[in-house]
């Protein structure tokens, strides 16, 4: 109550202050005669040449003057002063731009001619201290559509990738939930998954047709932004102007189109995408809309093959036999359809007053097929898979959000900003099967790996889609600038109220997991676990921000950007309990983090005060929330509450026969295509007979979120007007990084390897693991990258090389089962490569107008192998985790000793336009080539990463390619050769 009635005093003291440049621009000058002294009081008028919005400044004793919270577009600054000729200048805002416009102004009646600057080449931005990337209007309509999907068009910027987790931005190798998603100002970050609102692996979920701009901010970014260890993804929509526009298009490819893959499969069926937008005045210079609907439609089959069958030499073998009966291989059809609809209207009451609202609704359909490559230019999903059609799931995604922005002018000096937001997403889960989830691995054989699995798919289970969760976020933001000489301050605060609900009811129906054929033939499973209860949390997070932020130019070409800034969660709590003898004693509270503070310092500085070369530097602290699904584990699995949620986890074939049998199931002669589960009354009899089969979560109390140190420095230098080449050096140290670590494991037995067993009791005997949430990881990121970035009439170019070293005590996003060590007393060797550790990163893109009206558009990545673990393949030490790494000359191997393949795509879109009898009319016609030098891009997977126990690895281990020269199937081939055509009507 105490944080809550802060606020509420900060909120009001301060008169309505927040973020901005979340949605906005700025531009900054000075104004000067011809002799270079300063013109006090000098007249700036800034006209936006679409809507005519205007606003107006007066420079002070050193000429100097800043107008901040411009709407993005073209302007044109002109100046008056007594004595002076008038002069003017376009300039080009873009997403949080500090564009520089200088004046030199003739004395009257000596006109001097001034060439006026152009509007689409921006400048060097020599007040900005953070590194940022810019992806322009022409850049997102005009690249390569890759699926349309805004996850390809943020890896067209540097050190950015999509993680192999969770598939959300990773920027400057932090976790995927550590980044910041906001559009027009507005948090768009998904509560329970990972990146941005409605994510899907495999259709649009956001119409770029929408899109004004996507800016990237990599590091050190400003005080006004928080809630972020990795970087901040922000992007603008498009607004409505005094001439109507508007487009259409259509997309189509399928099968015909593309070559097979690596495997010899087709990497799609059919895609439909076709939509269109339009925009205008309602009343011009005063009223605006804009509206984009986008669709997709798509498809492709998915073949069931458990290719260890055949490759191993066991289709005819009496288990291989039972398998295909329990089970039979097959062919179904993924489908991944999508929705988009995206409203703005912008109207301006007065030269003082103007507000902007955005209603967008995004609505998924698909079928899960797991396998889908991170960077996928087809469905996103693989043509294969092991996981039979019983297994496979159905989600639909619904995602709601309205936003409002009122801004005003109160003075000269002072800009307040208020603005508003509500979202809403209904995320529910249809399972195809029935039954339990039966995982049929082989790894006492020479190839190891898994053979099928079958069965209801676990809710929760991160390698499928999730569990049914719905997500409503209320956010408010109010902001006061504040304009005086040399400074541009900015005071404010940001509230979010976080609610959501999820049905977590993992492996209600039970999941076997048989490490081999014969195993499974004999009903020996290696790990039973079977959930029961409602499965039901609801919890409620607070996030408020508090910040102040100034831009003071010091002097000309020098500008320091001091800022501080105020977070504070307030998190949910454990419910009461209605078995409080079953609560785990450690679970005793969630604690709140209100101690996050963070001081920042950025510095630009101009060298030559000609705006031709800027070094930029910045340091601070940084923090990242903690996510929902964390929260919500702890709150259903800590034992006190087993109407919402237990769990039992066995991992001894002997144990899961006993525990059968003490309820007089007899397992050795179930029918494999329906193996036996507990009832909850037989469930409640092993709970009550205190068999220590509970798995439980809970909470440290004394827990924190992930903080980290930043610094960055790096130097910009423009060659000629459009041509600048810049290198940058990034430093990020998180600690506080959550961790799960299983708290209730007895001391071990050193067997002759050298390796821990941990077969002694456990000293709880009434838990089975116990896992804690504890802020005790930590990653290191060390980057440093190189940008060269062309800006011409007739053709722009980006390349971006960076070099990076990434390192990391775990990778878990989040928690559910998400235990990642190999041994309990041996966690701090685990700190080595981190999973996110992409040696080198290539990416450039380009687009040229050529004569005819032709058009070209091409992007290029090339990107080394991430880092992978040699696993055992089972629980060879018994803490109940199937994490165990071999044990070589009395050592453990590192956690990610071995490099995976790399990723190479050049992808190319040509385009011709034809004038209609309109000349503001045109029609396009568009062929695009994705992965057009076909490259294989096959990955490590599955098999591939099971070592075995033993002295040698397994002969697949590692291996692309079997000894006949043929690919094993249980690695992932990259998406081939496919081509698009599409048709685009503009006027």
């Amino acid at each position: 109550m105490k944080i809550k009635l802060f606020f509420v005093w900060l909120a009001v003291g301060t008169a309505g202050w927040a973020q901005s440049g979340a949605n906005s621009g700025q531009i900054v000058g000075q104004v000067l005669d011809p002799s270079a002294a300063a013109i006090s009081g000098a007249g700036v008028s800034i006209l936006n040449k679409d809507t005519h919005f205007k606003r107006t400044a007066t420079t002070d004793k050193t000429g100097r003057y800043a107008v901040s919270d411009l709407p993005l577009g073209p302007y044109v600054v002109s100046v008056n002063a007594n004595g002076f000729e008038t002069s003017a200048q376009d300039a080009l805002v873009t997403l949080g731009s500090s564009v520089s416009v200088n004046f030199s102004l003739p004395l009257a009646g000596k006109t001097e001619s001034l060439e006026v600057t152009g509007n689409d080449v921006p400048g060097l931005e020599p007040t900005t201290s953070a590194p940022k990337s810019i992806l322009t209007d022409l850049q997102i309509h005009e690249l390569p559509s890759q699926g349309r999907r805004l996850q390809n068009m943020v890896v067209e910027t540097p050190a950015a990738i999509i993680e192999p987790e969770c598939r959300g931005f990773s920027i400057s190798g932090q976790k995927g939930i550590y980044s910041y998603v906001s559009i027009d100002g507005g948090d768009y970050d998904s509560t329970w998954g990972c990146g941005i609102r409605a994510r899907s692996e495999s259709a649009p979920t956001f119409g770029l047709g929408a899109l004004q701009e996507v800016e990237v901010i990599r590091n050190t970014f400003s005080a006004e932004f928080g809630r972020s260890t990795g970087g901040q993804i922000q992007m603008s929509t498009k607004s409505g102007t005094n001439e109507f526009h508007g487009s259409g298009f259509y997309l189509f490819r399928d099968g015909t189109l593309s070559a097979l893959n690596a495997f010899g499969q087709s990497p799609i069926a059919t895609v439909n995408q076709f939509g269109g937008s339009v925009g205008g005045p309602i009343q011009k210079n005063r009223t605006f809309f804009f509206s984009d609907a986008e669709f997709q439609f798509g498809s492709k089959p998915v073949q069931v093959i458990y290719s260890l069958l055949n490759t191993q030499g066991l289709s005819n073998t009496p288990s291989g036999q039972a398998l295909l009966a329990a089970a039979p291989e097959g062919t179904f059809s993924a489908i991944s359809n999508s929705q988009s609809v995206i409203n703005r209207v912008d109207h301006t009451f007065s030269g003082r007053n103007s507000f902007f609202g955005r209603f967008d609704f995004t609505r998924t359909l698909q079928t899960n097929s797991p396998g889908a490559t991170n960077l996928s230019t087809g469905l996103g999903l693989a043509s294969t898979t092991t996981s039979a059609a019983s297994n496979q799931v159905t989600q639909p995604d619904s995602n709601y959000t309205v936003l409002g922005q009122v801004t005003s002018v109160l003075s000269s000096t002072l800009l307040n900003e208020f603005r508003v937001q509500f979202s809403r997403e209904v995320r529910p889960r249809i399972n195809l099967g029935e039954g339990p989830q039966v995982t049929v691995n082989n790894t006492q054989n020479g190839s190891g790996g898994t053979v099928a699995i079958y069965g209801t798919a676990p809710a929760g289970s991160w390698g499928n889609l999730g569990f049914a969760s719905t997500d409503n976020r209320e956010q408010a933001v109010e902001n006061l600038s504040i304009v005086n000489g040399a400074h541009t301050a900015k005071i404010g605060v940001d509230y979010q109220y976080i609610s959501g609900s999820a049905d977590y009811n993992q492996t209600a129906g039970g999941a076997y997991t048989f490490n081999s054929l014969a195993a499974y033939l004999a009903r020996s499973s290696a790990q039973y676990t079977q959930f029961t209860g409602s499965g039901l949390v609801d919890l409620t997070i607070q996030e408020v921000g508090a910040y102040i932020q100034d831009e003071w130019r010091i002097r000309p070409g020098l500008t320091i950007n001091p800022g501080f800034r105020y977070e504070a969660q307030v998190n949910p709590n454990y419910y009461p309990a209605t078995a409080a003898q079953n609560r785990y004693p450690g679970a005793t509270s969630i604690p709140s983090d209100t101690t996050m503070f963070a001081p920042r310092l950025g510095i630009a500085w101009d060298v030559a005060n000609n705006d031709k070369t800027v070094i930029r530097a910045g340091g601070g602290l940084f923090y990242a929330p903690t996510y929902a699904s964390l929260f919500a584990q702890s709150l259903l699995f800590n034992g006190g509450n087993p109407d919402r949620g237990y769990s039992v986890s066995i991992t001894n074939p002997t144990a899961i026969n006993s525990a059968f049998q003490s309820v007089g199931v007899n397992l050795a002669t179930a029918p494999l295509n329906n193996l036996p589960v507990f009832s909850s009354g037989q469930y409640s009899e092993l709970l009550a007979a205190g068999t220590g089969l509970n798995s439980v979560s809970y909470f440290d109390p004394h827990f924190r979120n992930p903080r980290a140190l930043q610094w960055q420095i790096g130097m910009e230098h423009q060659f000629a007007r459009g041509i600048t080449l810049s290198e940058n050096l990034s430093y990020i140290n998180t600690v506080g990084v959550a961790r799960e670590r299983d708290t209730n494991l007895g001391p071990p037995v050193v067997d002759s390897t050298g390796r821990n067993i941990y077969s002694n009791p456990r000293p709880d005997p009434q838990f089975g693991v116990t896992a804690i949430t504890e802020p005790a990881g930590r990653s290191l990121y060390r980057g440093m990258t190189t940008s060269l970035n062309v800006r011409r009439s007739r053709y722009t170019i980006d390349v971006y090389y960076t070099l990076s070293w990434n390192v990391s005590y775990d990778d878990a996003e989040r928690g559910f089962t998400s235990i990642r060590y190999a041994d309990v007393n041996d966690i701090r060797s685990e700190y080595g490569y981190s999973n996110l550790d992409e040696r080198h990163q290539f990416q450039a893109n380009g687009n040229y107008f050529l004569p005819h009206g032709f058009e070209i558009g091409t992007t290029m990545h090339v990107n080394s192998g991430m880092p992978y673990s040699a696993l055992v393949g089972y629980d060879i030490n018994l803490d109940g985790q199937n994490t165990d790494r071999p044990v070589l000359n009395g050592a453990m191997l590192r956690r990610n000793t071995f490099r995976n393949y790399g990723f190479k795509d050049i992808s190319l879109r040509v385009q011709k336009n034809f004038r209609l009898y309109q000349e503001r009319k045109q029609l396009s016609i568009s062929a695009e080539f994705f992965n057009l030098a076909n490259f294989a891009n096959v990955q490590l997977a599955g098999a591939a990463f099971t070592y075995g126990a033993g002295q040698m690895p397994l002969a697949a281990f590692g291996q692309l390619r079997n000894p006949a020269g043929q690919y094993y199937t249980y690695n992932v081939a990259g998406d081939p050769f496919q081509a698009q055509l599409g048709l685009r009507f503009r006027y």
